[in-house]
């Protein structure tokens, strides 16, 4: 496979396993670097496409498009086009990303990857989930919170993602059909998932 896409559960370790899976494969990993392209394209900052994204998936943009589209004092945030809605950025996204995956041998983390790559036969697509409590015992580990605000985020950060996916409208992406491998890293260590990756890509490049 020329090409890795992971999407993952929030909290289920995803940034670790991509980091080793890169690693391993000798590809780029590409996370940050998506955001770059998407404002190159959009022609604006980083850290606005960022502070967008925030919101994107938030039940489907109800709240989004009523802070940037509702609020004058809000619109015409310095840095934002007026235009940069859930529905343009995913467009820069899909074009980002398609860019790039044609381009190099690369292990994409999240950012709709896996759904925007899904007809692409050089891409191997990944989910990795986990229990919620293990997400959980993982947010409160790695940001210092406390059970109630880590199974908050948990929850509200998993909808979202799901919410933003399911706008590609290419399926359910929580169908396990979606994807050619789906890790469990409640039962694997971070390093056993990667291998997994790693050995299933190598067989088919």
């Amino acid at each position: 496979m020329k090409a890795v896409a992971i999407a993952r559960q929030y909290g289920s370790g995803g940034t670790r396993v991509a980091e080793i899976a890169a690693e391993r494969l000798g590809y780029r990993l590409v996370d940050q670097a998506v955001v770059n392209e998407v404002a190159r394209r959009a022609g604006i900052s980083t850290a606005r496409v960022a502070e967008a994204e925030k919101l994107f998936g938030d039940t489907l943009l109800d709240f989004f498009h009523e802070i940037f589209y509702s609020s004058m004092s809000i619109r015409h945030i310095p840095g934002i086009q007026s235009e940069f809605d859930e529905k343009r950025y995913r467009k820069f996204l899909v074009k980002a990303i398609e860019d790039i995956a044609a381009s190099q041998s690369v292990v994409f983390l999240g950012r709709a990857a896996a759904v925007i790559l899904a007809d692409n036969p050089g891409v191997l697509r990944v989910q990795l989930v986990a229990r919620e409590e293990d997400r959980v015992a993982m947010l409160m580990r790695n940001y210092k919170l406390d059970g109630a605000k880590a199974e908050q985020i948990a929850r509200v950060e998993e909808k979202k993602r799901v919410n933003f996916l399911e706008s590609f409208e290419k399926g359910d992406p929580v169908d396990p059909c979606m994807y050619h491998l789906v890790l469990n890293t409640s039962a694997l260590t971070y390093e056993e998932a990667a291998d997994v990756i790693c050995h299933v890509a190598g067989t088919k490049m």
